[in-house]
């Protein structure tokens, strides 16, 4: 059966979301060995991890400028083969010096990428005029997922880190190559703004939607699995469940929440993800169980599954900016989140202790649905 030209798109900007989280777990299981290599104490190692974000936030200000004005499409492929190209240096650095540098750079490749394939990703959505965003984000958890196994194959082999990630980056450009020739259309008929960009009201708010996300997301990336150990205090062999948990329902999540959007609506969707949010960390705090902390970071990880794909799919509707400038614009409130939520827990938990610190992230899911019911209704 021939396939449609829109199949065939999607299947692309799949394959990018597949490339990068492939890469993004790639780059987080070969850092034990980098650590070991350049003989990096854990708080030196907690410092130099601030490059990456910061090189993030050095893209913020040009990058969605960037790519409205020159096209995803024509700019994703040597993104993604230059994230390819610095991941694999990074395995071959002989100095910390030269460490700190390549992961800022790593950083401002890893926004440009997530910029352009999420701004595919709506165009696609556009032309099936259903949600499918959710999907895509699917397929990147799920690649995590498989470059977390890879990487533990690796270490399980003995293999040198620069074989690790040499590998990886040629999947990543392979994967770029393959769907660089069927991506979507860009949309340049709006008018295009300058590289600084005040938003609108709309997408301000759909930038708290995200920053309440990624606070609880962040969290639980970072903190979940110190819950698990410190405040559970399970059998060794079952440290890794928690974090675990989560990441598999919120992959699973990912895959099944476009049904719900389409079905139920963005806002009915939102208010449900963050009851699920509130309750599952509420369980988790009540009962700090394996048993209950497991669900309760199961029904986490299907509370955030939904949030910022629907958020991105929002923002890339917007009537004032391009679909990039937009993204990067909710993208940018949103990383603040992302950014400031585990620093926030390691403070609160000196005060309130680790396991009621996290009810402080309970109030950021409530927030979810809050923000989210004037948005929609804003929208709709």
């Amino acid at each position: 059966m021939t396939q449609k030209p829109k199949e065939i798109q999607r299947k692309a900007v799949s394959a990018l979301f597949m490339a990068f989280g492939f890469g993004f777990s790639t780059w987080a299981s070969g850092i034990p060995e980098l650590q070991q290599k350049l003989n990096i104490s854990d708080a030196t190692l907690g410092y130099l991890l601030f490059a990456i974000p910061l090189g993030d936030l050095i893209t913020i200000p040009f990058s969605g400028w960037l790519t409205a004005r020159f096209g995803t499409r024509n700019l994703v492929m040597y993104f993604v083969v230059f994230y390819a190209f610095i991941l694999f240096l990074l395995s071959t650095v002989s100095s910390v010096l030269l460490l700190l540098i390549l992961m800022a750079i790593l950083g401002i490749a890893s926004n440009l990428v997530s910029l352009c394939i999420n701004t595919q990703s709506v165009l696609v959505q556009k032309l099936y005029q259903k949600s499918i965003i959710g999907t895509f984000h699917g397929t990147w958890s799920f690649a995590g997922f498989a470059g977390a196994a890879f990487g533990a194959l690796i270490s399980w082999w003995e293999i040198p880190v620069m074989w690790h990630f040499g590998i990886a980056s040629v999947v990543i450009i392979f994967l770029a190559v393959f769907s660089n020739a069927h991506l979507a259309a860009d949309e340049f008929s709006k008018k295009e703004k300058g590289v600084f960009t005040f938003p609108d009201s709309s997408l301000i708010l759909l930038g708290a939607i995200a920053l309440s996300c990624m606070v609880v997301e962040g969290t639980m990336f970072d903190w979940s699995g110190i819950y698990f150990k410190k405040v559970v205090m399970p059998p060794e062999n079952l440290l890794g469940l928690g974090y675990t948990s989560f990441m598999g329902c919120m992959a699973l999540g990912r895959f099944v929440s476009d049904k719900f959007v389409d079905r139920f609506g963005a806002k009915n969707t939102l208010i449900l993800s963050s009851l699920l949010i509130t309750s599952g960390l509420l369980l988790a705090v009540s009962f700090p169980f394996i048993i209950p902390v497991v669900c309760g970071f199961v029904i986490v990880g299907f509370g955030v599954a939904p949030v910022v794909p629907i958020v991105f799919g929002l923002a890339g509707k917007s009537d004032r900016f391009h679909p990039s400038i937009a993204l990067n614009i909710v993208g940018s409130i949103g990383f603040i989140g992302f950014l400031c939520g585990p620093p926030m827990i390691g403070t609160l938990s000196g005060v309130l202790g680790l396991r009621y610190s996290f009810l402080v992230i309970a109030c950021f899911g409530l927030f979810i649905s809050v923000l989210g019911s004037k948005m929609v209704q804003k929208k709709t």
